[in-house]
């Protein structure tokens, strides 16, 4: 059950029976004057973009727990969503595929792009439930995304719908290397992702730097990763991709799909911006002798609590933000607060704060909130 007029799955519901129908279309006629009713679908689910009828390589969309790609999994970096691009299924399928999104878009008579969304059935039919005349345009959106395994940049890709055609990448010599050290495992190494894809997408356009995009992976390595990899949703995603890379499979696959669609959208191999290519490990030794300034677009630890800092300055690298001190000070809330308490600055205040750790029972950490004068309210 589903709104009329909606999208991003805002207010869709699964139902199976008449009582769970009767709660769930209310919650639809709260948004929308019409519900759809539709029958439950069940297969392989894909999206792909078609630029000016030309279909590019479908995303195959897996996710865990319940059975609806709801707007917390589009939107949100969550390790129960993961996106395949280009899709798992055969070279036939995906033709098929690409073949029918295009007869779609001369259909409807669409021009410039379009994404459309679709499932291949239990019975291998193909089934397109969803066509979307303007696309999501989010920093690694499908509509980025897919253009970037053929090695476009969000600038040419951008480029091609206005003009159906692109300015080919020159290299500037001049310009200054600078490493994005993005990822991480801490528990906000998702935000990382987006910190450092969106500074490394946002300095492409300076003309002084010339952005170098590191992804740092869990076990402490930095890979230098394609622009390609940068659009993926989850760092677990990227650390997958960059495995299926060590396959050379895998790479033939791309350059199999950028021979297959470069030239139907009048695109020639040399033109692009972004080259794929295959990612290689460094150590934080190896990419100090290579550069001599680091962005940091790394949240928690080790690269925002002074580790990281502690190291660069070490081997002489300069760095964006506070020194290695002020970063692990930054870090701890505590610490922090009762520096701000001990500094007794007129004007300048903090919240109560008492540590307390697993340990603790509640009734033991309330006792010590009351004599420690916290309000109840």
């Amino acid at each position: 059950v589903k709104p009329q007029n909606g999208g991003s799955s805002i207010g869709v519901y699964i139902v199976n029976s008449r009582q769970e129908l009767e709660e769930k279309i209310k919650k639809v006629f709260e948004i929308d004057e019409y519900a759809i009713i539709e029958p439950f679908c069940e297969g392989k689910e894909f999206t792909l973009i078609v630029l000016d009828g030309v279909a590019l390589v479908q995303t195959e969309i897996e996710f865990a727990g319940d059975t609806l790609f709801d707007y917390r999994k589009k939107y949100l970096a969550t390790g129960d969503t993961r996106y395949h691009t280009p899709a798992r299924f055969s070279r036939s399928v995906i033709q098929e595929i690409r073949s029918q999104a295009q007869k779609i878009f001369a259909l409807l008579e669409m021009r410039d792009m379009a994404r459309m969304d679709g499932w291949i059935m239990p019975d291998g039919n193909i089934w397109f439930s969803d066509i979307n005349a303007i696309s999501g345009m989010e920093q690694n959106s499908f509509l980025f995304q897919q253009p970037a395994m053929l090695g476009m940049s969000h600038r040419q890709t951008l480029e091609y719908i206005l003009n159906k055609k692109i300015r080919s990448g020159i290299i500037d010599a001049s310009k200054k290397d600078i490493p994005i050290i993005f990822g991480g495992s801490s528990a906000e190494r998702q935000v990382s992702i987006m910190s450092g894809t969106n500074v490394y997408i946002k300095l492409k356009s300076s003309k002084k730097y010339r952005p170098v995009p590191y992804f740092f992976s869990r076990n402490g390595k930095f890979f230098s990763v394609p622009h390609f990899l940068c659009l993926h949703h989850t760092a677990e995603e990227i650390e997958e991709r960059i495995g299926q890379f060590q396959n050379p499979e895998y790479l033939d696959l791309i350059r199999f799909w950028q021979r297959e669609i470069l030239p139907k959208l009048g695109i020639d191999l040399s033109e692009i911006d972004e080259p794929i290519f295959l990612p290689e490990a460094f150590t934080m030794e190896q990419l100090a002798k290579k550069y001599t300034f680091f962005f940091l677009g790394l949240h928690g630890s080790p690269g925002e609590d002074g580790t990281f800092q502690r190291k660069l300055d070490k081997l002489g690298v300069r760095y964006n933000g506070p020194g290695a001190e002020a970063s692990k000070l930054c870090m701890d809330k505590y610490e922090t607060g009762k520096r701000i308490e001990d500094a007794d600055i007129s004007g300048v205040r903090t919240a109560k704060k008492m540590l307390v750790n697993t340990d603790d029972g509640a009734e033991e950490i309330w006792n010590r909130l009351m004599k420690k004068g916290f309000p109840q309210s």
